[in-house]
């Protein structure tokens, strides 16, 4: 293993080592490049949630969005392939449960919401539900697999960081300017 493939293996150990299942960890050195392989894990509705969700969570500015990084289509990849039956159907459970929420909350479904109020109902309903709630579980998990896919992509690593294939020396005391991306390799 190479020094690049160490350093991103460790900081994807260290940042969703408790969210997400051991199977996609041994996947942590993968690049997701290009289009994720095709998955049939959702249906067309959970698709479209988890889409949606995944772009009030990292939404389009100067930087690529998670549709635009290919975010869901992996998610749904991953959720397929690296995670086992139960954590499957907790996930799709979860899925149900934000709608319900939103539903309760709002009087609408999430994907008839703006942008900004599905932002806020995700913002809300994390800030507001017990943390031992079933729900609240499903937001942490969505998010770190969200973040995962994210900065493991390539429009993620290469458009939303300042990308660095061969790290430099460590400078633990580096100063940063106003606006300057956050350094990944």
């Amino acid at each position: 293993m190479d020094r690049r493939q160490a350093v991103k293996t460790l900081g994807a150990m260290i940042g969703v080592g408790l969210f997400v299942p051991e199977s996609l960890l041994a996947r942590a050195g993968d690049v997701l490049e290009g289009e994720a392989p095709k998955a049939s894990f959702f249906n067309k509705q959970q698709r479209k949630l988890n889409a949606l969700m995944a772009e009030a969570l990292i939404p389009k500015t100067d930087t690529p969005g998670a549709k635009d990084a290919g975010v869901p289509a992996w998610m749904e990849f991953l959720l397929q392939d690296c995670y086992d039956k139960k954590q499957q159907d907790d996930y799709l459970n979860g899925l149900a449960l934000v709608e319900e929420e939103c539903m309760k909350r709002t009087g609408k479904n999430f994907g008839k919401l703006s942008t900004v109020l599905q932002s806020g109902v995700l913002s809300t309903m994390e800030t507001e539900l017990a943390p031992d709630s079933q729900l609240a579980g499903f937001l942490q998990v969505f998010k770190s697999l969200a973040k995962y896919t994210y900065v493991h992509s390539e429009k993620g690593a290469t458009q939303a960081f300042a990308y660095l294939p061969v790290p430099g020396k460590w400078d633990g005391d580096m100063t940063l300017e106003k606006g300057q991306k956050v350094w990944v390799s």
